[in-house]
């Protein structure tokens, strides 16, 4: 019995097993192999301080019994870049289910190895566990580590897994450190090569609930200047977007960039997103090319008018009528000075909705505007004339109009002329039905027989 209970203690004894490792015997050999198999995790320790034995057969056959039985330390060692398919990602996961005090050691050891996977894969781990202070500490290094090899494409196949250690690390890194962490990592990577990886840590930070990095969203952002690739801006647009109000601080920086697409892009996101409270310089600027611009200006009221003063001489002719539209608006006991200004815009340039604007405005004034369009209509601009006409047929009072402003309203019939333009030749023959014969009459005798047809049509709204 006894020596039945002696043969049973030497095939547990894990120490003895290990010696036995080394036996002659092959039988012996292979029995001790089963035996340490069979003991799992409690082998470890026996294992552990025999893989330095000096017999090289030895030490193979121990250190594939440590990765039999889930030494950490020879998983850790599984993290490192080999040419064996899914060994990392197969060490990395059983890593984190048997996650435990005795592998946090070999983990932090690891993220100093001087192989990158390895290093972001332990620092992975020890992320998900709940030590990424811990990891953080041991190797500050690890997440501009996986930073670079993230933005620059060398973590194929646990690009994730370094996403997972720029964001759940890097959030714990103070500001100024992480601005100079992403200085040096996307140094000579344009932001236009950045779409793809973008999307990715978009996506995990959204999922994680950790805040986007602020530096690599304002290198990102980059892409809304103007640099002659077509449709850049508006993919990074696109990307971004879901990013919402994480958005704000970077775009509010770019309100002042010196691009001029950055800033209006980056003015008509602000705006969209909601955000109110714009400096007034920055939303005149996009006068008549961003339509909220206008709706934001009138909410600051008052504390507009200086941005708006300065814009009326502006030479930007489609912010300065605008500008001049919102200063009546706002103060509407300035609108018989704002008369000569409004008059301006009805000229011939390339924003025939200038004219229009201008038009709508000297409606809205109304009496005070009457003397100087009744000049107007003797200007040698054809479209000052239409435009007066028509201000002042919509008032009532167009009178009997002289033969020269007639002449001058059918030559303007005659010139380039769209049916779906809003035009004020249209409006003012609406307005004045006296003047379609003439106007229809002058066309079919240049032989603009088509274009009488489509005129009557557009005023008669068929």
């Amino acid at each position: 019995m006894l020596a039945i209970l002696w043969a049973l203690l030497q095939e547990t004894d894990p120490d003895r097993l290990v010696e036995d490792l080394q036996a002659d015997p092959l039988e012996v050999r292979a029995r001790a192999a089963e035996s340490l198999r069979a003991l799992g995790r409690r082998a470890i320790p026996s294992l552990e301080r025999g893989k330095e034995s000096g017999d090289p057969e030895v030490r193979s056959r121990i250190r594939g019994l440590l990765r039999d039985v889930g030494a950490p330390s020879m998983l850790v060692e599984d993290l490192r870049a080999d040419s064996i398919p899914g060994n990392a990602r197969a060490a990395r996961n059983r890593l984190v289910r048997e996650y435990g005090p005795e592998a946090k050691p070999a983990l932090l050891e690891a993220i100093k190895s001087d192989d990158d996977q390895q290093a972001i894969q332990a620092a992975f781990v020890l992320a998900v566990s709940g030590d990424a202070a811990a990891a953080l500490a041991a190797g500050p290094s690890v997440v501009q580590r996986a930073t670079s090899a993230f933005v620059r494409r060398e973590c194929e196949g646990f690009e994730w897994v370094a996403g997972h250690v720029i964001l759940r690390l890097g959030s714990l890194q103070p500001e100024e450190e992480r601005r100079f962490l992403w200085s040096r990592a996307l140094r000579g990577i344009p932001p236009h090569g950045l779409h793809e990886r973008m999307i990715q840590l978009r996506n995990l930070s959204k999922n994680l609930g950790v805040p986007f990095p602020r530096p690599l969203l304002d290198y990102y952002l980059r892409n809304f200047r103007d640099d002659n690739r077509g449709g850049n801006a508006f993919q990074c647009w696109r990307i971004v977007r879901p990013l919402g109000t994480a958005l704000v601080p970077s775009l509010r920086a770019m309100v002042d960039d010196p691009d001029p697409q950055a800033r209006q892009t980056a003015t008509e996101m602000l705006l969209e997103l909601g955000v109110g409270n714009l400096p007034p310089c920055a939303l005149v600027e996009w006068l008549g090319r961003l339509p909220q611009a206008e709706q934001a200006l009138s909410a600051h009221g008052n504390a507009a008018l200086p941005a708006l003063e300065a814009a009326l001489d502006s030479p930007d002719r489609l912010r300065a009528i605008h500008a001049v539209s919102l200063v009546v608006r706002l103060r509407p006991d300035r609108a018989s000075s704002m008369v000569s200004r409004a008059m301006g815009h009805l000229e011939t340039d390339n924003f025939r909705l200038n004219a229009l604007k201008a038009a709508q405005l000297l409606l809205a004034i109304g009496e005070p505007a009457l003397p100087a369009l009744r000049v107007a209509l003797e200007s040698d601009d054809a479209q000052t004339v239409v435009y007066a006409a028509w201000v002042l047929a919509s008032t009532g009072k167009l009178g009997k109009l002289g033969e020269r402003a007639t002449r001058m309203i059918c030559w303007f019939s005659a010139q380039s002329w769209e049916a779906d333009e809003p035009d004020g030749l249209v409006e003012l023959l609406k307005s004045a039905p006296g003047l379609r014969e003439s106007v229809a009459s002058a066309l079919n005798r240049k032989g603009l027989h088509r274009r009488a047809e489509q005129l009557r049509r557009t005023v008669e709204g068929r």
